[in-house]
């Protein structure tokens, strides 16, 4: 039985409680959150359907403390949902305390507060991993699929979208505070920057411009990576200043197209260049989130190494943000 500590318990933390209570092998002894009064009952907004709430927070020990949580309750794990600019600091004191991480994304704040996260699990020779679940979401690991394998000739160009509006779920308003969430472009956008980049590798050059929204940060941003040796052109786009959220992508390959989008209905379909009609892909069932977890605490367990997880390459996708926003800030294009 792995023994879990869940610290930060507003939306996504109670999204990784639900997806956490669909394992045999595991058991939340612990929950900690800052607001007392968080650590009840209640139900807490989110923007991620599907996720009811079944995990009955009774059956675990409450604290305000995760200090006091690590010393008194001694959990395996911890996973953590708290604000971004607190990743680091809390995931360096639990692997100090002998746990390993689930931390959700970004990584950190910035790029030197990653590498301290890297330095202490290497330290501590405990496990961590970053919450991209864009590479465990069914359409996007199929769209890294036909990349890989060239079923479809290869990736001429893809566009990626992510917008929404401003968050108005989160504890003290941490999301639309740039101070602490890092504006969209971190927080949002980096979902497809991660992507791009661990499926297609890093960019000849990138290009982008960019919005400063009501956090003080980039709240708007759109992206131009391009590739050399006649690799693909990528577009990100991303954006809080949206009324309702959506994400889709569309790829370009030399013999179809992929096209995925969650409205109307989510699925993934191929265009034939042709004119033959559109043809609906089938992938893997399940939720991303619990996907994820899964797969992390059998890293734990031994079962496999972390290969589709590994905490550089998220770190990469932090620094790959902040080539973005070099990029905003000169109006020039950054070689790589």
């Amino acid at each position: 039985m792995i023994r879990i500590g869940l610290c930060g318990f507003g939306g996504l933390g109670h999204v990784h409680a639900d997806s956490l209570c669909r394992f045999e092998d595991v058991r939340i002894v612990a929950v900690c959150d800052k607001a007392p009064d968080r650590l009840t009952g209640k139900e807490v907004a989110t923007n991620l359907p599907g996720h009811e709430a079944h995990f009955d927070i009774r059956t675990a020990a409450t604290y305000t403390d995760l200090r006091a949580m690590l010393r008194r309750e001694r959990p395996d794990v911890i996973v953590s949902a708290l604000p971004t600019d607190i990743h680091a600091d809390y995931a360096v004191l639990a692997m100090k305390a002998g746990c390993h991480v689930f931390s959700e994304k970004p990584m950190a704040l910035t790029v030197a507060q990653c590498d301290r996260m890297l330095r202490a699990r290497d330290r501590y020779k405990r496990e961590l991993a970053i919450g991209q679940c864009l590479r465990f979401w069914p359409e996007y690991e199929a769209l890294a699929e036909a990349v890989r394998t060239g079923v479809h000739g290869r990736l001429r160009s893809l566009s990626m979208e992510r917008i929404g509006g401003y968050c108005n779920w989160s504890a003290d308003n941490w999301f639309n505070d740039a101070g602490r969430s890092g504006g969209a472009i971190l927080d949002l956008h980096l979902h497809d920057v991660d992507w791009a980049l661990h499926a297609l590798g890093r960019p000849a050059s990138v290009y982008a411009a960019g919005r400063v929204g009501q956090t003080g940060g980039i709240d708007d941003v759109t992206a131009v990576w391009e590739y050399s040796d006649n690799g693909p052109v990528v577009t990100l786009r991303g954006s809080w200043l949206h009324a309702q959220f959506t994400m889709n992508f569309r790829a370009l390959f030399e013999r179809a197209v992929l096209e995925y989008g969650i409205a109307p209905e989510p699925a993934l379909r191929k265009l034939d260049p042709a004119g033959a009609p559109a043809e609906r892909i089938p992938v893997e069932t399940g939720s991303a989130y619990v996907r994820e977890l899964r797969y992390f605490l059998d890293c734990v367990a031994g079962k496999h190494a972390n290969t589709r997880a590994a905490a550089e390459s998220t770190r990469d996708s932090v620094a790959m943000v902040y080539t973005e926003h070099r990029a905003i800030k000169t109006g020039r294009v950054v070689r790589l």
